[in-house]
């Protein structure tokens, strides 16, 4: 390889040798604040000046490329030194993670890569080729993206370093801002620098950021020396000793004078600085003993009398880095003033002993009493005269309290400072709630005496007594809302529970297993038998492996002795038994035999309550909730709580019953109803086929009153067909069996053929049949047979209920988006009062006697397997209306 002398080469390495320099004495004062981004930086710049010095130097191409790309390493790695170093002197360290710093570097060593990897793609420089200039060797390149990518980000970081430095200049104070000024400077120029070379702005010869960035060194490390810009604390410490009012000599090992403070001077009497490195003993001949005794001691204390006023001086022992004795630290108080203050402090002091507000007592090393202030003989009734030089605890302290009190006079007497709420004792004996703080009192570091100070906080203990009181209040009246919202919730459990089932055995089960565990630790159920007697129909217990002890077969005999049976009292008397606590002697009592007696022992039954079931006046059984394992006892609340659960029962299970008894009925209804239409329809017809035989055989000559006769038979018969159908419609309405064939139909249509069929009826009673169909309506779905069944059950009422010339009006009209049918007469009218029962079955009106009640449910029944609804309107003397619609 072979070189050439360039100009730039000896300054470049005078750079490089100057920024290392730096960099091994920043790095040997690495404590102080910033010190480490400053080595960083240095390093970072002695490298550029390095590589770009031998880069100039260089003659090949390969070389020069090499060298080029150390170069860039480098000038890379500047701006993120310089960074870290200007985040550590605006004291902004914390921005230093290793998340940021890789985020950061990012950009940078993907600009490396490129440089390193140029010759493969040309994208950090375009063109790197040698061309002789001014008689050297030298590079024609040409930047390509890269390049510029990392130009870019360098002025970025740059810029900002410029600015957090900026404002931390501004944001100083007088002796820290020179520092701040300085180093925004060493920030500028190089950054102002760089501008300059790449934009042109200037033409250097060579790169000039190798020598600007080691000037800005230069200023740093200028700084450092006059500024003292890495050691803040020398620049605070010397205004503060300048400043301070006590008086300040250095001394070194041999006590001669190196530096004094104005305050000293001022003591001493002296001006100038003609009496640096002469023996302190010179300057104040009583410091001689001091000293002296300084030799033997690291730090020594003695009043001393200098020009005239009396003086606390201080010596301390100064030791090197090394640990080696280095001098001594002469400090002066001027004592004249103070001593002249200490009758005035006393004075303040006094006063303000007796204006606290705190009753104060002062103690000696043995607990007497020294002295007391007014509020202390306020508050608990002792004059000074009376408590002095007697023990604070015999005077204030309860005797159920004394051992506290003792504990707490020797915790201060051991030079603690402690505080507690605690009890103390007026003079009369009544007591009073204090704060009391007991603190030692030290002179000259030894302790001599103790302050026991007592406020009275006895409002402050009552109030929260009285809040105390309303919180437990508050808590009990939850705890009780609590149990009636739990105890409400169990009652509606039993209610649903009791109501979803129509089987009374089941529900018998149910209701033992619902009382299990909220109730009691076990449950049993006992119903009344048909002869008076009880028996066991269910049994629950918290613990499913125990609810075999239990017995579940009993059987309370109907003349068994009800004071040895307490189910068969509660049963016979229907009032209820709560028994708060079960005696031996009672269990004794009530055994009936030794499985009973076993049953009581394995189960540890400890209280009981019995309640009867009674619904609608007859009591069908009795429930017993038992408390054993829990330990609970029962009382007049759960007592309440069992009967209401016992009501609900027994009406939910006697409902059950009913329903039972009206399922049975309704079967037997049914039954009949098949027997009925099964039995009496076949002489029906037998009727009908004889008599409709003798009307018409032509062959008999019959008298007409034998012909009237015959058609009375089969009208009777008609009239027992017509019966026994509404019977049987009856039956699958309330069944729910009743078939509806539904197919569209004209509403009008269906009106005009329910008025065909009874037109010729009402002609016979001399009544007008009306029929008014709609002008356009609908289809509606229906089943014709069944829409003119409910026609004629209406229009037959009508018939009974309307005098001759009354009139009878049929019709449909779209009502809303629905077809309504009426059917109108002009009879007697019906009460409002019968409108709540006009559709039950059987049912008929003072005025409706005739007929057997049937028609018009059996109309309500069909409407409503359509989906339709059917109602009335009624005015009596005027007439009645029916509406229906049908889906």
């Amino acid at each position: 390889m072979t070189w050439q002398q360039t100009p730039e080469f000896v300054p470049l390495m005078v750079s490089a040798a100057l920024c290392a320099g730096l960099g091994v004495f920043a790095w040997a004062h690495r404590r102080v604040p910033a010190a480490v981004g400053f080595v960083v930086l240095m390093a970072s710049c002695a490298w550029w000046s390095f590589f770009y010095g031998l880069y100039r130097a260089a003659t090949t191409l390969e070389a020069k490329l090499f060298l080029a790309q150390a170069t860039q390493a480098g000038a890379i790695v500047v701006p993120l030194a310089w960074m870290i170093f200007t985040l550590q002197y605006t004291r902004h360290e914390r921005w230093l993670t290793p998340g940021r710093i890789a985020l950061v570097s990012a950009i940078p060593l993907l600009t490396l890569a490129m440089a390193l990897t140029n010759p493969l793609h040309f994208q950090f420089w375009a063109r790197f080729t040698l061309v002789p200039r001014r008689g050297y060797i030298q590079i024609d390149s040409l930047p390509a993206w890269g390049f510029w990518l990392h130009v870019g980000y360098s002025w970025a970081l740059l810029s900002a370093c410029v600015a957090l430095l900026s404002v931390r200049a501004l944001r100083s104070v007088r002796i820290y801002r020179a520092q701040a000024v300085a180093i925004c400077v060493a920030a500028l120029v190089p950054w102002v620098g760089n501008v300059l070379h790449v934009g042109r702005v200037v033409r250097f010869p060579a790169n000039p950021m190798p020598f600007l960035f080691t000037l800005a060194g230069l200023v740093f490390f200028w700084a450092i020396f006059r500024l003292r810009l890495l050691d803040v604390m020398p620049v605070a410490r010397e205004t503060l000793v300048e400043e301070l009012p006590d008086g300040v000599l250095v001394l070194d090992d041999g006590d001669r004078l190196l530096d004094l403070n104005p305050a000293a001077r001022t003591l001493l009497g002296v001006d100038g600085d003609g009496w640096l490195g002469r023996p302190a003993r010179e300057l104040a001949p009583p410091l001689l003993e001091l000293l002296d005794q300084a030799r033997a001691e690291p730090r020594v204390r003695g009043r001393l009398e200098l020009e005239g006023c009396a003086v606390d001086a201080r010596v301390t022992r100064i030791h090197d880095e090394r640990g080696a004795p280095a001098g001594r630290l002469v400090v002066l108080r001027d004592l004249s003033e103070r001593e002249g203050a200490l009758s005035l402090q006393r004075a303040y002091l006094d006063q303000l002993f007796e204006a606290s507000p705190e009753a104060i007592a002062l103690l000696d090393a043995g607990d007497h009493v020294l002295d007391v202030n007014g509020e202390f003989t306020r508050l608990f009734g002792y004059t000074a005269k009376e408590a002095v030089g007697r023990p604070i605890n015999d005077l204030i302290v309860p005797p159920d309290l004394r051992a506290g009190g003792d504990e707490m006079t020797a915790q201060v007497m051991a030079g603690q400072r402690v505080g507690m709420e605690t009890v103390r004792a007026r003079r009369d004996g009544t007591p009073l709630d204090v704060y009391v703080t007991g603190s030692p009192v030290f002179v000259d570091g030894k302790q001599v005496a103790i302050w026991g100070i007592y406020r009275d906080i006895s409002r402050r203990k009552a109030g929260e007594r009285v809040r105390a009181e309303l919180l437990e209040r508050e808590r009990e009246a939850r705890a009780a809302a609590e149990a009636a919202g739990r105890r409400a919730a169990f009652l509606a459990d039993v209610g649903t529970l009791l109501s979803a089932s129509f089987d009374y055995g089941s529900s018998y089960r149910e209701l033992a297993r619902l009382a299990v565990p909220e109730l009691a630790d076990y449950c049993l159920i006992d119903v009344v038998e048909p002869d008076g007697g009880t028996r066991r129909v269910a049994v629950a217990h918290h613990d499913p492996a125990r609810e075999a002890t239990l017995i579940h077969d009993a059987v309370n005999p109907p003349d068994g002795d009800m004071d040895r049976r307490p189910v068969l009292r509660v049963v016979r008397t229907g009032e209820p038994l709560l028994v708060p606590e079960f005696t031996p002697e009672m269990q004794e009592r009530l055994s009936h035999d030794e499985r009973h007696r076993e049953s009581f022992n394995r189960n540890g039954l400890r209280s009981f309550i019995i309640v009867p079931l009674t619904a609608r006046g007859h009591t069908r059984g009795a429930i017993t909730l038992s408390m054993s394992d829990s330990g609970r006892r029962y009382g007049p609340a759960d007592l309440a709580v069992a009967q209401d659960m016992a009501r609900r029962a027994a009406l939910a299970i006697d409902n059950a019953r009913l329903y039972r008894e009206a399922q049975e009925a309704v079967r037997a209804r049914d039954s009949v109803l098949g027997v009925v239409s099964h039995d009496l329809r076949n002489p029906l017809t037998a009727v009908f086929l004889n008599a409709d035989a003798i009307l018409h055989d032509g062959t008999l000559d019959l008298p007409p009153w034998v012909r009237d006769g015959v058609r009375m038979i089969v009208r009777s018969a008609e009239a027992m067909e017509h019966l026994i159908r509404d019977l049987l419609d009856v039956a699958r309405i309330e069944s729910g069996k009743l078939r509806i064939a539904a197919q569209p139909h004209d509403p009008g249509r269906l009106v005009l053929d329910a008025a065909e069929l009874f037109t010729p009826l009402a002609e016979e009673r001399g009544i007008h049949l009306v029929a008014v169909p709609p002008d356009r309506a609908p289809l509606v779905r229906a089943d014709r047979e069944r829409a003119l069944q409910v026609f004629s059950n209406l229009v037959g009422n009508a018939l009974k209920f309307t005098p001759s010339d009354g009139v009878i009006t049929l019709g449909a009209a779209l009502d809303g988006g629905a077809v309504r049918f009426w059917v109108r007469d002009t009879g007697a009218g019906i009460p409002e009062t019968d409108f709540p029962r006009l559709f039950d079955t059987f049912w008929q009106g003072h005025a409706r006697r005739d007929g057997a009640g049937l028609g018009l449910p059996i109309a309500r029944g069909i409407v409503e397997a359509h989906g339709g609804r059917v109602w009335v309107e009624s005015e009596v003397g005027v007439g009645t209306t029916f509406h229906f619609t049908l889906g």
